[in-house]
């Protein structure tokens, strides 16, 4: 159990959060989280981990669980948008898991 002082919750945005629930709690760089102690009657989240090789089988924009191990960060690097010309920074980091296949993570 947490404590979540200074965040903002609001219904989710369904275009980014395809999680099943309809609020999203947002913290900023002010926001204090602290651990108050474990509560066996809560509930844990669940997930449905697939293997890293079986997402090339799925449909485009799927959303997944998976699990692995950073293999490589890449330098930040700075790019910019198209659409609306402003400077962004940009990190890939490339994760592996137990089916020897790797996937690239674009933060």
């Amino acid at each position: 159990v947490y404590t979540i002082s200074r965040g903002s919750l609001k219904p989710r945005n369904v275009k980014f959060n395809k999680t099943p629930h309809d609020y999203e709690l947002n913290l900023g760089r002010d926001a204090e989280v602290e651990f108050c102690g474990e509560d066996k009657k809560i509930k844990h989240q669940l997930f449905d981990f697939k293997p890293i090789n079986a997402i090339q089988d799925m449909p485009v924009e799927t959303y997944v669980d998976i699990i692995g191990v950073v293999q490589s960060i890449e330098p930040i690097s700075e790019i910019i948008s198209s659409r609306t010309k402003k400077e962004h920074k940009k990190r890939v980091i490339r994760l592996c898991d137990t089916s020897n296949a790797g996937i690239d993570l674009t933060l």
